[in-house]
């Protein structure tokens, strides 16, 4: 069971790191990009990849929960309510480029910018359980 959890854990902490990047290179493309036509196309490229970790993550939280007991601290709060703004934003950012919105670049790239951040804050209460 113990090799299991330290697996999850190894999985969780790959994800985190690839959200992380995902993250920032969706923030780079959309800071280089210029028309909303080429920004849509650089997000429709980043979506899946981000939506995979997005779910890689979710699973491993719930793994993990589940092994405990589904006993839940404030990491793993924090965890799940960072995940649920992060996948909010990323429906918000979905719903504006399908109404070819001119808030889309930049509400995109401010997204990506609070996704790095957030996950990153939400890796270090995991590893380090300042919590």
């Amino acid at each position: 069971m113990d090799d299991t959890i330290d697996l999850v854990k190894s999985i969780l902490s790959f994800s985190f790191f690839a959200f992380i990047v995902t993250a920032l290179i969706g923030f780079i493309l959309f800071c280089l990009a210029n028309k909303t036509a080429v920004l849509r196309k650089y997000f429709r490229a980043v979506m899946p990849v981000y939506y995979m970790f997005l779910a890689f993550i979710f699973l491993c939280i719930l793994l993990l929960l589940a092994f405990k007991g589904f006993r839940i601290t404030i990491a793993e709060s924090v965890a799940i309510i960072a995940w649920i703004c992060v996948l909010s934003g990323a429906i918000t950012a979905y719903r504006l480029s399908k109404k070819n919105n001119e808030k889309f670049g930049s509400f995109t790239a401010r997204k990506y910018a609070f996704d790095i951040v957030i996950c990153f804050i939400v890796y270090l209460l995991w590893v380090g359980r300042v919590i």
